[in-house]
């Protein structure tokens, strides 16, 4: 139950992102595009995509509340999906 509503949390936090964050974060957990075909589809340099993609996974840890690498098993599995 927890780990649902950790889940929940996660993805409304995302759905509170800046559009270019949602996108990026997207098309590489939800589309499960490699970063290249990303930055294509956005019509952006590869190293530009994974600039944008670091900058969301900083500003979603901030909205999650992470500090000093502490992310609860929800967290850690959209880490490791994103």
């Amino acid at each position: 139950m927890v780990a649902r509503r950790e889940c929940e949390r996660t993805l409304r936090e995302i759905g509170r992102l800046p559009r270019r964050d949602r996108e990026a974060l997207w098309l590489v957990a939800a589309a499960g595009l490699p970063s290249e075909q990303a930055a294509a589809a956005l019509g952006i340099t590869t190293t530009a995509f994974r600039m944008r993609l670091s900058r969301a996974r900083q500003r979603l840890s901030a909205r999650l509340g992470r500090q000093d690498g502490q992310a609860s098993s929800a967290n850690r599995a959209v880490d490791d999906t994103l």
